[in-house]
C-alpha cells in the first residue's frame, strides 16, 4: 500500500486524534484541521492526497476575495478526485448536513444543496421542508450518466469505496432494474421540488457544469415569459 498524505477534519479534538492514530497506524502521514477555514488553508498547499472527517462549517465573510478563495479550493479538490481516492459511502451524511443547516439558515437565506442525494429518506424530506419554510432553497442533483443508463459492457467491477462487486452488465434485466432505480430516485426529488416549490437542477458529471446551469435556467426563464 502506498503511503498517503491524509488531512483529518473534525471540530472534536478526540475524534481528530482517533482518526489521526488510525491513519498513522496504517502508515500514512497526517495533518489535522478543526474547521473549514483551517482545512482550506491546509489544502491550498496542494500536498494532500485524501481528506477525511465530519461535516465542517465555513462561516461566511462579506468579502469577494474570501468567496473566490473558497470556490477556487473547491474546484481544485474536485479536479483532484479520482477512483483510487474514493471514500467509503456514507448514507447518513445528507441528513447530518441538513441538521447542521437547519439552525444556521433561520430566515431569508439562500440555501443551495448540491448533492447526489444518496441516503435521502423521510427524515431528509422533513428537514428540507423545515429549511424551506423561511428560506429559498435550490436543489442541485449531481449524477453520473452511468447511473441513468448502465452500458452493456459485460462483467464490470464496482465499488462503494469499502467493498467491491462484479456484475454482468450484459444482463438486460439488470440494466432495466438499474435504470428503474434511478428513475424512482429522480421522481422522488421532482415530487419534493413540486410540492415545496423548490427549483431542481439536474447536473451530470460529463458535460460542462456552467453550460448545463445556463441551459436549465434559460429554459425556466423562457417558460415564465410564455
Amino acid at each position: 500500500m502506498t503511503a498517503k498524505q491524509v488531512l483529518i477534519i473534525d471540530d472534536e479534538p478526540a475524534i481528530r486524534q482517533i482518526l489521526a492514530n488510525a491513519a498513522e497506524k496504517a502508515g500514512h502521514s497526517v495533518a489535522v484541521a478543526a474547521n473549514g477555514e483551517e482545512a482550506l488553508t491546509r489544502l491550498a498547499k496542494g500536498d494532500i492526497d485524501v481528506a477525511l472527517g465530519d461535516i465542517v462549517e465555513i462561516k461566511p465573510h462579506r468579502s469577494r476575495g474570501q468567496v473566490m478563495r473558497i470556490l477556487a479550493e473547491v474546484v481544485k479538490k474536485n479536479h483532484a478526485l479520482r477512483a483510487g481516492a474514493a471514500a467509503p459511502a456514507d448514507p447518513g451524511m445528507l441528513n447530518r448536513v441538513l441538521r447542521r443547516v437547519l439552525p444556521l439558515a433561520r430566515h431569508d437565506c439562500l440555501v443551495v444543496l448540491i448533492s447526489d442525494v444518496q441516503g435521502a429518506d423521510e427524515t431528509s424530506r422533513r428537514l428540507v421542508t423545515g429549511i424551506n419554510q423561511h428560506n429559498d432553497v435550490i436543489l442541485v442533483f449531481v449524477f453520473d450518466p452511468i447511473e441513468q443508463a448502465l452500458p452493456a459492457a459485460g462483467p464490470l467491477g464496482m465499488s462503494d469505496g469499502s467493498a467491491q462487486l462484479e456484475v454482468n452488465t450484459a444482463s438486460r434485466r439488470l440494466r432495466e432494474c438499474h435504470a428503474e432505480h434511478f428513475r424512482d430516485h429522480l421522481e422522488g426529488m421532482r415530487e419534493l421540488s413540486l410540492r415545496q416549490a423548490i427549483p431542481l437542477l439536474q447536473i451530470d458529471t460529463t458535460n460542462p457544469v456552467l453550460d448545463q446551469v445556463r441551459d436549465q435556467l434559460g429554459h425556466r426563464a423562457a417558460a415564465r415569459r410564455v
